[in-house]
């Protein structure tokens, strides 16, 4: 069973909801089995199972199948569930289908409709269906699976759980008469296309358990003769339509379980014909509105696991034929409105998880068909009201986390229904009625079938219930239905001489911390300072009369650590991570010789990490990441020698990394990432030969890749990212064989990428961009076929690129740009087919193209094959490539870039000789801009001829510039003028200058200047309002 965690921030407890749903069937309504939710309220604590969904009908329209039902799918099948492309095979295969399938010979529909349903199968890879039965073999529509046609015309489209995987075609759009199109429960990605808002006789529109994005179309509230929409358990966001208020036949909507935002629209009162509205887990905000007491067809209505707020509205009252009213999980404040006792058609009321304060309602006590009531987790108070004891239909009650208060009503012994009964976490006091034993049917251990599943029914825990003066009978009876009723039971704490099961000094030192970071405002600080127990005290366990271990993650502490952490001198374990602690780290918890996890991560900790963190011999596990400490490691941890896990990444930590680490043998990971480091990497690290993971990015390291790397034979990941490491790759690296992932990028690196590389047959992940590599791209990495991203961009590589490069066809990103790659594009790329597109908004690719070969030297045009798939990939690939030119002398020529922006005129008489002249766009100015804002494109511009390069020219060149006014920010326009930086002066100097009685020449209409120039240097487009530079030519 897939479970979904929902957090319920309360004084006591974090709620875990599981929903379950199943099929719908009956047209009646009534429930049979139909599922279960399992709610843990506690860690430790027995989880409950109840009814979830009624069941209800869907219209008929001439199925073979049964219609998938209410949400009509369990919670094992949809939630975070991977996407999973469609093999190679298979789309050649659909290709195949495709390519020899004429609609022309089909005789039952037209064939514009044909076409539609062929795109279908293009777009959602038909041979992988799990059943295409006749689908592009026969020319009878009518017989191809899950299609029915009526007086020659597709009427319904079915595929439930049917594994389309891909795209819903636009070409769905010509089916106008189609009255039913469900394809729930599959693997569709994208948007909704807008075509689907011709289908206008479209009465049932069914596409939840899909992995579908984008917002939820305003269209759709032109498809008036919808009964039915689902779009559940997508990955729809923005808000509700208030559009969809005008489907006023609606009597099905299902939104539920997707990432939507903004409030409920008060549109939604139109529709006056729903039996059930679905808006759970959607992250809706606002408060509930008061115009849904309109729907007085109503029968279900789940707001459940959102943000809303404010109070219940009373005018819910009102709908009466609704069985499941479901709205916990949210933010809502206030009192149950009684009003709800009008609701006499009832089964179940679920309003935990709020923030309800006040008295249970009397009036509840009139919902005589109510089987499930669950008000856990809020801020009730008062007595529980007798008339509970009326429900005789009830079968679960969940009363707790709140703060009753009084004696348990003998009368819900009446309730002899009851499967599960709830009283946990309150305040109640008293002896435990009599009568309960009469609750024969509260689940037991020894039931593991639905709806018990092998856990106690009765939980009356954590409460003041008296634990002497009951008959043999009801002790009996409650040691089989809540065996330790009694142990959990709360008794007053005064000061630790009360304590029974720990030192004194242990209790004060855990008394110490509750008040040194605001124990009362923890998350859960449950029984703390009220038991006698310590064992009993949220996050601590006891072992042979001492404290082992200290769980409070996560758990809101906010202060100091206290230095008395160091009287635990049996602690094994102790996890203070996920908090707001600050301050310094107490030399103290040096004393902790049986320490082997320390955890304080993820706070604002700051100062140094203690010199006497070195006596603890037995530490295997060390986690100071993310705080604010400073200063340098101590020597000391080299004293470590259990150590396995040592992560302090993300502080301020300077200095050198200490060799004294390299005699840590049992370490498996080092992360000192994201810090101060510098100095050289300690080639001591080679020691470590157990060592998996190795993060020393984003530091300030200096010098060579340590060649004794090379011997961490076991070693997964070794991240050395934006440091400043210079020298060459070491070929060691390669005997890493059992590496996933190397990153190198953003360093000083130079020399040839290793050939050597090709042996890491693991490697998913290289990353070497951002360094001075030269040399050709290795093809012996075409042999790296796990490699998922490679990035080579910015370095300085020659050469063509290596055909084999297409034997990587796991890949998702592929960056080669800004280096020196000549020839043409392999037609070997074609084979990546994995690359991301825009289209893939999942992860990793997230709507980012994965292809980028930009700032290279390139030919331009692409031939085929490659052409087309470039088109797909990296449509931008060709702007940004080198342009080169030969001129004659006598005849001059021009030089225009790629993307238009740029033109470089040279005359007649400019070069004495034939000379080539490159002109090479780049991202940004290789000078350095200081102050000043770059906001264009930059470029190289080359010549040279036989004797060698050339700079300066008889006759001026003419550069005109075309130029976006959206990137001038505050500088006008007839302000801009090009400059050139001057290498002796060290400064930018307007390149008019550059010859005799040069003047610019502007358009401000057309956004153009142009401007003679009579040597080469590195220009920039200049405006002196602000002192705003913008480079944009540079050589």
């Amino acid at each position: 069973m897939k479970t979904k965690v929902l957090s319920i921030i309360s004084s006591l407890s974090i709620l875990a909801l599981t929903l379950n749903f199943t099929p719908v069937l009956a047209e009646d309504e009534t429930i049979v089995n139909p599922g279960t939710r399992n709610i843990q309220l506690s860690e430790g604590e027995q989880p409950i199972q109840h009814p979830k969904l009624p069941k209800i009908d869907y219209p008929d329209y001439g199925f073979s199948e049964m219609l998938p039902g209410h949400l009509g799918l369990t919670e094992e099948l949809l939630p975070d569930r991977e996407y999973i492309p469609p093999s190679p095979e298979d789309l050649a295969e659909t290709a195949r289908m495709v390519q020899s399938f004429d609609c022309s010979t089909v005789i039952d529909v037209p064939q514009i409709e044909c076409e539609a349903l062929v795109a279908l199968y293009n777009s959602t890879n038909g041979a992988g269906w799990t059943n295409n039965t006749n689908w592009l073999e026969t020319n009878k529509v009518g017989d191809w699976y899950g299609i029915s046609i009526n007086e020659g015309s597709v009427t319904s489209i079915y595929f439930y759980e049917n594994n389309l995987v891909g795209t819903i075609p636009p070409e769905i759009g010509n089916l106008i008469n189609l009255r039913s199109l469900g394809l729930s429960n599959s693997q569709l990605i994208g948007t909704i296309p807008s075509t689907l808002g011709n289908l206008t006789s479209l009465e049932w529109l069914s596409l939840y358990g899909n992995q579908l994005t984008g917002l939820l179309p305003t269209w759709l509230g032109n498809l008036t003769n919808l009964r039915t929409l689902s779009l559940s358990y997508n990955q729809f966001n923005g808000s509700i339509p208030a559009e969809l208020g005008n489907l006023v036949n609606l009597e099905f909507l299902q939104l539920g379980s997707n990432p939507l935002s903004g409030t409920i629209p008060n549109q939604l009162e139109n529709l006056i014909n729903l039996k059930e509205l679905y808006l759970g887990n959607t992250q809706v905000t606002g408060s509930i509105p008061e115009e849904l007491s309109s729907l007085t067809n109503l029968t279900f209505l789940a707001l459940w696991e959102n943000q809303l707020s404010g109070t219940i509205p009373s005018q819910l009252g009102a709908l009466t034929n609704l069985k499941v009213l479901g709205i916990q999980a949210n933010q809502l404040t206030g009192t149950i409105p009684p009003e709800l006792g009008n609701l006499v058609n009832l089964r179940e009321l679920e309003l935990g998880g709020n923030q309800l304060h006040g008295e249970i309602p009397t009036e509840l006590g009139y919902l005589n068909s109510l089987e499930m009531l669950s008000l856990s987790g809020n801020q009730l108070s008062g007595q529980i009201p007798t008339e509970l004891g009326t429900l005789t239909n009830l079968k679960e009650l969940y009363l707790g986390y709140n703060q009753f208060t009084g004696t348990i009503p003998n009368q819900l012994g009446q309730l002899t229904n009851l499967t599960h009964l709830f009283l946990n976490n309150n305040t109640l006091m008293g002896n435990v009625p009599e009568s309960f034993i009469n609750l024969i049917n509260l689940c037991e251990v020894s039931n593991t079938n639905n709806p018990c599943w092998g856990y106690n029914g009765l939980d009356l825990s954590y409460n003041l219930l008296n634990i002497n003066g009951y008959s043999q009978d009801l002790l009996d009876f409650l040691a089989l239905k809540d065996p330790n009723w009694r142990e959990t039971q709360i008794s007053p704490f005064t000061s630790c001489s009360d304590i029974i099961d720990i030192p004194i000094g242990e209790c004060e030192a855990l008394v110490r911390l509750y008040k040194s970071t605001n124990g009362t405002t923890w998350a859960d600080n449950t029984n703390w300072l009220v038991t006698l127990t310590a064992a009993d005290w949220y996050g601590v366990h006891v072992s042979d009369g001492h404290v082992s271990s200290i769980y409070l993650n996560s758990n809101q502490l906010n202060g100091i650590l206290p230095s008395e952490l160091g009287n635990l001198i049996s602690l094994q374990y102790l996890n203070l991570g996920g908090n707001q602690l600050h301050g310094n780290i107490p030399t103290q918890l040096g004393n902790l010789d049986n320490l082997q996890y320390l955890n304080l991560s993820v706070n604002q900790l700051s100062g140094r990490i203690p010199p006497e963190f070195g006596d603890l011999i037995n530490l295997q596990s060390l986690y100071l990441h993310v705080n604010q400490l400073s200063g340098s490691i101590p020597s000391q941890l080299g004293n470590l020698i259990s150590l396995q896990q040592l992560n302090v990444n993300t502080n301020h930590f300077s200095g050198f990394i200490p060799p004294e680490l390299g005699s840590l043998i049992a370490l498996k990971t080092l992360s000192l990432g994201n810090n101060q480091f510098n100095g050289s990497i300690p080639p001591e690290l080679g020691n470590l030969t157990s060592l998996q993971n190795l993060y020393l990015y984003n530091n300030q390291l200096g010098g060579s890749i340590p060649s004794q790397l090379g011997n961490l034979s076991s070693l997964q990941a070794l991240w050395l990212a934006d440091n400043q490491l210079s020298g060459s790759i070491p070929s060691q690296l390669s005997n890493l064989i059992n590496l996933q992932v190397l990153a190198l990028g953003d360093n000083q690196l130079s020399g040839n990428i290793p050939p050597q590389l090709s042996n890491l047959n693991s490697l998913q992940n290289l990353f070497l961009y951002n360094n001075q590599l030269s040399g050709n791209i290795p093809p012996e990495l075409g042999n790296l076929t796990h490699l998922e991203y490679l990035a080579l961009n910015n370095n300085q590589l020659t050469g063509s690129l290596p055909a084999e490069l297409g034997s990587l066809i796991n890949l998702k990103f592929l960056d080669l740009a800004q280096n020196l790659l000549t020839g043409d594009v392999p037609a070997s790329f074609t084979n990546l087919i994995n690359l991301c597109t825009p289209n893939d908004t999942d992860y990793p690719c997230y709507g980012e193209y994965g292809l980028d070969l930009g700032y290279n030297h390139l030919n331009v045009p692409a031939p085929e094959p490659p052409a087309n798939f470039l088109a797909i990939k990296d449509p931008d690939w060709y702007l940004t490539q080198a342009v080169e030119e030969v001129i004659d002398p006598g005849a001059g020529g021009d030089l225009i870039s790629h993307d238009g922006s740029t033109e470089v005129t040279v005359p007649a008489g400019a070069v004495s000789e034939e000379a080539t002249f490159l002109l090479f766009p780049q991202p940004y100015p290789s000078q350095q801009t200081g102050i000043l804002d770059f906001a264009g494109n930059s470029f190289e511009l080359n010549a040279w001829d036989a004797n060698g390069p050339i700079t300066t020219f008889t006759e001026p060149l003419t550069v005109t510039l075309y130029y976006n006014e959206a990137y001038l920010g505050m500088i006008p326009e007839d302000t801009l003028a090009l400059y050139y930086w001057d290498e002796n002066l060290s400064k930018w100097m307007d390149s008019v200058t550059t010859c005799p009685d040069g003047e610019y020449t502007r358009n401000l209409e057309e956004n153009w200047l142009s401007v003679p120039i009579c040597h080469l240097s590195e220009f920039a487009l200049l405006g002196e309002i602000n002192r705003l530079y913008l480079p944009l030519l540079t050589r």
